[in-house]
């Protein structure tokens, strides 16, 4: 009776042993059922699969723990790894930029102006969704913190998404202005950029708070609708929902980008002899237009692997995911405008050391475009 006792409790911690330190996916009640009371075996029917009870653990959420490999994905459980190392790295990189940006934005208020606002904005909003995704990767186990943490990178993509947005209208806007040869006054962009952060922060928080709505809603008729926050991730996991709430949102922002885009393409090849003076719009518009690829390079190529499910999509949408926050950095903070801003700065309190280094970064022979 003591071996076999000894016995049980040397399995029972190996069983443990191996689901504590295995690549798991989670699965809903609904998606499996115990097939024999006696030995405890379940059945996934969507995978086939006969699982014993060292092979599964049931949490308290009656939610199922099982191992990736138990289905022969020991590669692309790697592959996994691989990626979550990647995500993690390219996050953090993301995280660091973005924050840099932000900071130099702060520091350098002689350069505030309402294009500058809207990218700080969208910074922002991109720094709160990262920063949750990050989060998130170490609250896997943890229902109610990974359900938050859906919610907020949720509200963070969708925010970020309605920034470009409103970039690409504003430029559509100025470009409007100059061909008619109009100024607007420093007051009215203060006006003008609290109406876009209205509109660019509550519309995501209006579609977040219906989706909530319907994840906490009793009604059966919105069983289909519900996102399911934090489920299997720190994401959302109905593929009904993330159509509803994620998709379609994009889909439509995107079009508009487009519309917007393609308008100040027109305004700037139509009216080149009226925009000289435009020459900071006309770049801003070719960096923005190069954003906004990239962001929706992004989300097309990620929504189209999560269908798909090709490893090779993955990893690109990865690396593109990462890119943003360093391409904000590049594109929009190591300028001679910026730098020579900074100087300015420093040089209210720090002349001399200012005017040393302005000049070692800005040799006789050397030309950088702003």
């Amino acid at each position: 009776m003591v071996a076999e006792n000894y016995t049980s409790a040397s399995v029972n911690e190996t069983c443990a042993s191996i689901l504590d330190t295995c690549l798991k996916i989670r699965l809903e009640a609904h998606e499996y059922y115990i097939k024999d009371n006696d030995s405890m075996v379940v059945f996934i029917p969507a995978y086939n699969a006969t699982l014993r009870p060292c092979e599964y653990r049931i949490g308290n959420d009656s939610r199922l723990n099982i191992c990736l490999p138990e289905f022969g994905t020991e590669n692309v459980g790697e592959s996994v790894k691989g990626l979550g190392y990647i995500t993690m790295v390219g996050v953090s990189l993301s995280i660091f930029f973005l924050v840099l940006h932000l900071l130099i934005f702060g520091m350098t208020p002689k350069l505030c102006n309402l294009s500058s606002m809207n990218l700080a904005s969208l910074s922002a909003s991109l720094l709160l969704m990262y920063c949750a995704f990050f989060a998130g990767m170490f609250l896997q186990q943890t229902r109610v913190p990974c359900c938050v943490m859906a919610v907020i990178i949720h509200y963070g993509l969708l925010a970020s998404f309605c920034w470009m947005l409103t970039i690409a209208y504003d430029i559509n806007r100025v470009l409007r202005q100059a061909t008619k040869q109009l100024l607007v006054s420093r007051g009215k962009h203060w006006q003008r950029f609290v109406l876009y952060s209205l509109w660019s922060w509550m519309a995501p928080a209006i579609i977040i708070g219906a989706a909530l709505g319907a994840e906490f809603s009793g009604d059966e008729m919105l069983e289909y609708v519900r996102p399911g926050y934090g489920t299997n991730d720190c994401w959302i996991s109905r593929a009904s929902g993330l159509l509803i709430f994620v998709v379609a949102p994009l889909v439509v922002v995107m079009v508009l980008n487009a519309v917007f885009f393609f308008w100040s393409a027109y305004l700037i090849c139509s009216t080149t002899s009226m925009l000289q003076n435009l020459s900071r719009t006309r770049k801003d518009f070719r960096l923005y237009v190069r954003l906004a690829l990239i962001m929706g390079l992004t989300w097309v190529t990620g929504l189209i692997a999560g269908f798909a499910d090709v490893l090779v999509l993955w990893y690109a949408f990865v690396l593109l995911n990462t890119l943003q926050g360093l391409f904000i950095f590049l594109s929009f903070s190591c300028t001679r405008k910026v730098w020579h801003g900074l100087c300015a700065e420093q040089a209210l309190q720090h002349p001399r050391e200012a005017q040393e280094a302005k000049s070692a970064f800005t040799p006789g022979t050397a030309t950088t475009n702003t």
